[in-house]
């Protein structure tokens, strides 16, 4: 995944304070123009943006996405994680927040801190059904290792065929929710799949913050 500039270098400014003063309603992905909301509702919680970023394929644009998490809950669980991994960041009486946005510390709390997460993707071109099938398989397949595992089989394969099975629009939406347990909703041209499997859904949120991420 290709990040934009405010992508995570702002995340613990964002994080740490109101999200009306930390961003305007929209924040806008500059390589594709795409424009996402800075805070939205859901399951009747308050989350808000983090960044923006896109994704290439041998330099085309596919899609764009956002990255949203439950403000309350990742405003407790972020100031926790300062006060057990911050002290290699502090920089004067704060932290420099731009180091800490390139660390892998900062990606691995995304992937694993208990809150509420969301990934919304906007397609900007036509994407054929083998075509997003064998991308999200080789992503899986990076951040999992075996998909025929027998405790992720099932479940890898529920997913790609879900994103397989038919041609995502330009300018279709693709959403994947992901629980503080890691539950994983995801939802793309109106149809829908629910997964409980924390190792299919902490490898799909890999593929974008993960050690092996898409691009």
């Amino acid at each position: 995944m290709k990040y934009s500039a405010r992508t995570l270098f702002c995340v613990a400014a964002v994080i740490c304070v109101s999200p009306v003063a930390a961003a305007g309603p929209t924040i806008r992905e500059p390589e594709t123009g795409q424009r996402f909301a800075a805070k939205r509702t859901l399951d009747g919680k308050r989350h808000i943006c983090l960044g923006v970023g896109v994704r290439e394929f041998l330099w085309v644009d596919v899609y764009a996405a956002a990255f949203y998490v439950e403000y309350a809950a990742a405003k407790r669980s972020f100031a926790r994680f300062l006060s057990r991994r911050g002290a290699g960041f502090k920089a004067g009486s704060g932290y420099d927040f731009a180091r800490l946005g390139r660390s892998a510390k900062l990606h691995s709390w995304l992937r694993w801190g208990r809150f509420n997460r969301v990934v919304e993707m906007r397609f900007v071109r036509d994407v054929p059904p083998d075509r997003a099938r064998k991308t999200f398989e080789k992503n899986l397949r990076a951040n999992l290792g075996n998909i025929d595992a027998p405790d992720v089989k099932a479940d890898v394969r529920r997913f790609l065929a879900l994103a397989g099975q038919r041609t995502i629009k330009k300018g279709a939406t693709m959403t994947a929710r992901f629980s503080s347990g890691c539950r994983m909703r995801v939802t793309v041209g109106g149809r829908k799949l629910t997964l409980n499997n924390p190792k299919v859904a902490r490898a799909l949120m890999g593929s974008w913050f993960g050690p092996k991420p898409v691009s």
